[in-house]
């Protein structure tokens, strides 16, 4: 007999998809969240509020590099290290931390190919 000529089965078996479109649906969440605490997992040892300043005066001073930073979110830590043999001289660049996130992907735009 035909399916369709009943109703019965074919009501029966439009349950059963519900129920397995259900758990398919069920089963993608479940992965799009291993998939996030994957990547969060990934990302735990990355410093995502650092920023590295490139082509810097050799004499700039911290004060200047955290006046300029600080109107995209407060900095946390400057660090400016000095050339090999440079007699105390900046190398010409800056490795600076923000405290969010936001605040070092804000200040990334809006000075990346810029001249300080």
């Amino acid at each position: 007999m035909n399916a369709e000529a009943t109703g019965r089965e074919s009501w029966g078996s439009k349950d059963k998809t519900n129920k397995d479109q259900e758990k398919e649906e069920k089963e993608e969440g479940d992965d799009a969240k291993e998939e996030k605490d994957e990547k969060e997992a990934a990302n735990d040892g990355i410093e995502d509020t650092r920023l590295y300043v490139m082509n810097l005066s050799y004499q700039v001073k911290e004060e200047e590099l955290r006046d300029h930073f600080e109107k995209y979110g407060e900095v946390e830590h400057i660090e400016i290290p000095l050339r090999k043999g440079g007699k105390g001289q900046a190398a010409g660049v800056a490795y600076l931390a923000f405290k969010d996130t936001e605040a070092a992907i804000s200040a990334f735009a809006q000075n990346d190919k810029t001249y300080f």
